[in-house]
């Protein structure tokens, strides 16, 4: 992943676009997340979401990502971030 998605840390989502194309040449599908600044951020390849919204902040998804046993970098969540213990404990890697 492209470290620039740090740069969407704090803004506000205020539309979701969507693209699905069988494509070659194309990505399988994309996801543009539009901010209410008027920028925007796109996802693509094989893009896939989940069924509901989870609960559980920063934490949980760490603890979830965990088990795909990738590779896991965490931007703006200062609690995590600034704790380079925790870093090291639960194997992350920290803000640059």
């Amino acid at each position: 992943m492209k470290s620039e998605i740090q740069l969407i840390v704090g803004k506000t989502i205020g539309a979701v676009v969507i693209t699905e194309s069988n494509q070659r040449d194309w990505p399988k599908s994309q996801v543009f997340l539009v901010f209410d600044d008027a920028t925007t951020y796109e996802l693509y390849g094989q893009v896939s979401g989940s069924g509901a919204l989870d609960v559980g902040g920063t934490k949980w998804a760490v603890q979830y990502a965990k088990k795909f046993k990738g590779r896991i970098t965490v931007y703006g969540d200062e609690e995590i971030g600034s704790d380079l213990t925790e870093w090291s404990r639960i194997g992350l890697q920290g803000p640059r």
